[in-house]
């Protein structure tokens, strides 16, 4: 049966990524008072005009609903829903905004400031992993460039551009040959896109530790960097979480999970007008052959999957809720929620998983980005219901989320592999591989020309592509649970005068 209206039924309440209400019960006594015992994660909204001041203007406020016809009303307007138990709303909403909402006649008031949690910075000589406290952004470009001279063997570290205040991007490129390309899938891991959400950048700092630090001890992880090349961007929203308080909006007061190209929204897939932090990590992107990829939030307990938006929202559970790859990406949400308890077992999600829409509708995420352009299998994992849990509980959330995070990158390895080259010289060549049946193209690395499709277990057939090439069909690719099947291809050149797509 379809629902017109889903998200504001008592059993789908809608709420905006990485703002849980579990995340206000530390800080704010009033929300206490206003939402009752029920708590509930991100209600959709549309992107902001912005930029307005400075890591933005809005603060939050508490709306009463008179119906529920107001919620559709609502979502229209210049603020971002934050968080509902009907008929009371959370939003942040500029002074212009609030006088505004206050003229047109809706119940309106202001909440106090959220309450700084625990402080950032590790005091002179007492860094220890896990770590027991949030670093400075100094800290971790040092802490980076540390690892970069001490494992030169193992990892590479480089900026992917500036923050709109001018801090750097910094990612580590963690694998067995760092030097050169390989024949193994590229997987990216990226935290604190929501300065004030920063848990996963210790997460992020924790993990780079382990597997640099324990490649010669551990046996798994060893296999897992020599075989997959892992690149980590711990803090994508350097200005946020430098800032006091912490804030969600970098500089110029943008949300920037509401600064990607969007497919219903936004469909110009550019950085034209993009925001400094987007157009990097685009970029970033788009430099590589990226195969699998998550991005940390917290604020709520989850592995979120694409697809975040669609034309057909307010339809519940409509056909284009889902990718072509949902089965892929259920498996990989459940490899990484199943070991965890505190997702698994969170209560609000099945399993501690959830398709995107199926949770809230938002336009302009990173993780459909990712997949609708670039057909990376990118899921978002909310880790905690507090945006920053107090430092005395950094090592149990590494510890709650170790073995997730090495199940979630060990499925970069399974599907289809191989390599595509010249068949007159034995060159790689850039090419398409699509999958018979699913919509969207995976591409060659033009350097090594690997491609690596995730699939589920069965029997598949490939279309291979490449200009200037012979298209080639590969029937009766069998594959296997919990590894890759190759099927490495040579193309025949087209004759002179021909050009193949």
């Amino acid at each position: 049966m379809q629902r017109e209206w889903p998200y504001i039924d008592s059993a789908w309440l809608m709420v905006r990524k990485g703002f849980s209400f579990a995340a206000r019960v530390v800080s704010w006594l009033v929300v206490l008072n206003c939402l009752g015992s029920t708590v509930y994660a991100q209600i959709a909204s549309t992107d902001l005009p912005g930029p307005l001041i400075p890591f933005s203007n809005r603060k939050a406020a508490e709306i009463v609903l008179k119906g529920r016809d107001q919620l559709r009303v609502l979502v229209e307007k210049d603020l971002i829903l934050d968080g509902l138990n009907y008929p009371r709303v959370c939003a942040w909403v500029s002074p212009e905004g609030y006088k505004q909402l206050e003229v047109e006649g809706w119940s309106i008031s202001w909440l106090p400031p959220e309450a700084e949690p625990a402080p950032i910075g590790i005091p002179k000589g007492s860094l220890a992993f896990p770590l027991e406290a949030y670093p400075t952004y100094d800290q971790i470009g040092a802490l980076l460039e540390e690892y970069a001279l001490n494992y030169s063997s193992l990892c590479r570290v480089e900026s992917i551009g500036s923050s709109a205040e001018g801090r750097n991007l910094w990612v580590i490129r963690i694998t067995d040959h760092p030097e050169i390309e390989e024949d193994e899938p590229e997987c990216k891991l990226i935290s604190t896109i929501h300065g004030n959400e920063t848990l996963g950048t210790v997460v992020m700092l924790d993990l780079v530790h382990e597997l640099l630090t324990e490649y010669e001890n551990d046996l798994r992880i060893r296999h897992l960097v020599d075989e997959t090349e892992i690149w980590i961007l711990p803090l994508m929203n350097p200005d946020g979480y430098s800032h006091t308080p912490r804030t969600r909006f970098n500089y110029n007061g943008y949300d920037l999970n509401r600064n990607f190209p969007d497919r219903v929204e936004d469909p110009a897939n550019t950085t034209a007008g993009r925001q400094p932090e987007t157009s990097a990590v685009m970029e970033f992107t788009r430099d590589h052959s990226f195969v699998l990829s998550a991005n940390f939030h917290t604020g709520s307990q989850v592995v979120n999957y694409p697809y975040d938006s669609s034309a057909y929202w307010n339809t519940w559970k409509h056909p284009d809720w889902y990718t072509p790859d949902q089965d892929v990406f259920v498996q990989n949400s459940l490899a990484y929620s199943t070991h965890n308890p505190l997702l698994y077992s969170s209560g609000q999600f099945p399993q501690g998983i959830s398709n995107g829409l199926e949770w809230y509708q938002i336009n302009g995420g990173m993780q459909d980005w990712n997949y609708v352009w670039n057909r990376c299998m990118e899921v978002t994992i909310e880790l905690s219901n507090l945006f920053s849990p107090p430092a005395s509980q950094l090592v149990s959330h590494w510890e709650a989320n170790r073995e997730s995070l090495l199940s979630y990158l060990e499925q970069s390895r399974i599907g289809i592999r191989g390599i595509i080259r010249n068949s007159q010289n034995g060159k790689p060549i850039p090419a398409s591989v699509e999958v018979s049946g699913r919509e969207g193209l995976v591409h060659t690395d033009p350097q090594v020309g690997d491609y690596h499709r995730l699939l589920l277990p069965g029997t598949y057939t490939l279309q291979i592509q490449a200009q200037g090439f012979y298209p080639l069909t590969v029937h009766g690719v069998a594959v296997q649970s919990g590894t890759a099947s190759r099927v490495d291809v040579d193309l025949d050149p087209a004759y002179s005068g021909w050009l193949i797509y």
